[in-house]
């Protein structure tokens, strides 16, 4: 039974940004020393708890004639990441790209840590107003209304007020729940161009997807593979449906005479900015570099602007929750000082 528990726990563990970013760049490391990956995983397998069990995991899947991306999937690594391992396959370049991996991964473990850390005082707040919204409610509205003396419409609505939070929450559950039961239905590019258009986190993901997109592309432009190799790769792999349909759609665009550029041009969710690189990297023969070293410039900026949102969501929420606050006071002592001044 404690063997089934720990199991279960280091299942849990691995699962982590934190434990993945650190594998990520042990690994990385251990290559460039000189280490295969088998080598790698019989030394991760000697070690405790969920290192060991990590090591175990891969080393059953390579011994069974497994890929690396597939010897991945089985601890759940995410798509992303198993699509980097893919191309690594074909360039080569494990190393590098487990380095890389390790770096995405520290960047969403420090924003999360970031996130947290904003949210907290402000969520402490959240709760602490709806404690007392519930108080006011069901005990203290109660027996001021039931006097009549303090009847007004301000009561009303603060003792309708959890209803209401409860019904704006459900109804924005309810059309995220359509909006992703309908997306799901629609092509990944089609999925794409839609979250690309939304206010704000559109930009965002807008960003990213170049990112991925040049620097992926970039390796195996620098690795000597051609457009069209790159379109059968990318068209036969099942791990990333966006870069699928984007290498089938500029397959059939290279059959109809058309450029890489002329596919990527009419493609909204990318950055504007890409389609000047690749004309410029195809004049000077360095586009594989132009790609690497703008995808660079695109992680740094997007998290520039994913700390620059954090420092905003915090006063948002305290100003949100002070004029809940006065609100309150408003609803409360507003009839207090009517019927006190009706009497003189």
């Amino acid at each position: 039974m404690a063997s089934l528990m720990q199991t279960r726990i280091y299942k849990k563990k691995i699962k982590t940004t934190l434990f993945r970013q650190k594998v990520c760049q042990m690994i990385a490391q251990m290559l460039e020393n000189g280490f295969s990956l088998q080598e790698i995983m019989q030394f991760f397998s000697k070690l405790p708890h969920e290192f060991g069990y990590f090591g175990e995991k891969i080393l059953a899947e390579l011994g069974q004639g497994a890929s690396v991306p597939v010897a991945f999937q089985a601890v759940d690594f995410s798509q992303n990441l198993l699509l980097q391992l893919q191309l690594a396959e074909i360039h080569g370049d494990l190393a590098e790209t487990l380095s890389v991996m390790a770096e995405t991964l520290a960047l969403q473990q420090k924003q999360s840590q970031a996130l947290k850390k904003v949210l907290a005082y402000p969520l402490l707040l959240v709760g602490f107003l709806v404690v007392i919204l519930l108080v006011l409610k069901f005990f203290l509205l109660p027996q001021l209304m039931s006097s009549g003396d303090l009847d007004s419409p301000l009561l009303q609505v603060v003792e309708q007020l959890p209803n209401i939070v409860l019904a704006v929450v459900a109804g924005l559950a309810l059309v995220f729940l359509i909006g992703k039961f309908i997306l799901q239905k629609k092509t990944a590019i089609v999925r794409t161009n839609f979250l690309a258009r939304l206010p704000f986190a559109g930009q965002l993901y807008q960003i990213y997807i170049t990112a991925l997109f040049s620097r992926e592309f970039g390796k195996l432009f620098k690795f000597g593979i051609d457009l069209r190799q790159i379109y059968e790769l990318m068209a036969q792999q099942d791990l990333h449906p966006l870069m699928q349909e984007l290498a089938l759609k500029g397959q059939l665009a290279a059959t109809n005479g058309e450029e890489l550029i002329t596919t990527l041009a009419s493609e909204k969710f990318f950055q504007p900015e890409l389609v000047m690189m690749i004309q410029t990297g195809e004049m000077k023969g360095k586009l594989g570099d132009e790609l690497l070293y703008f995808s660079r410039y695109l992680w740094q900026r997007l998290v520039e602007k994913i700390e620059g949102s954090l420092k905003w969501i915090q006063p948002i929420v305290f100003l949100s929750v002070a004029l809940m606050i006065v609100f309150l006071y408003a609803a409360l002592l507003l009839p207090m000082y009517g019927n006190g001044l009706e009497g003189f």
